[in-house]
């Protein structure tokens, strides 16, 4: 399986990103281990996850996310996720 994600910080800060394994890149931003845009901006909070069977249609919708507005990626999650509750309480390492 492949995850894309929209994390966020408590300042509303945004990030969109794909991997193969959520609950060790959940982990990662928790300790600020990979010096990324989760690091740089500390975010901590999964709001969207999305899963798929096959690389490139995980690919293809990160780079969707990517594109989209801030407002358009707030949608999306209010969505999914109505009260913005951090989905890395439901997942599973």
């Amino acid at each position: 399986m492949f995850y894309v994600y929209i994390l966020s910080s408590r300042s509303g800060r945004l990030c969109a990103g794909t991997t193969r394994h959520i609950g060790r890149r959940l982990q990662q931003c928790q300790e600020e281990a990979v010096p990324d845009c989760t690091h740089k901006r500390q975010i901590d909070r999964l709001l969207l996850l999305e899963t798929f069977r096959q690389s490139s249609g995980a690919a293809a919708r990160e780079g969707q996310l990517n594109r989209c507005t801030l407002t358009e990626k707030l949608e999306l999650i209010r969505a999914a996720n109505p009260k913005f509750n951090d989905l890395a309480q439901t997942i599973q390492s």
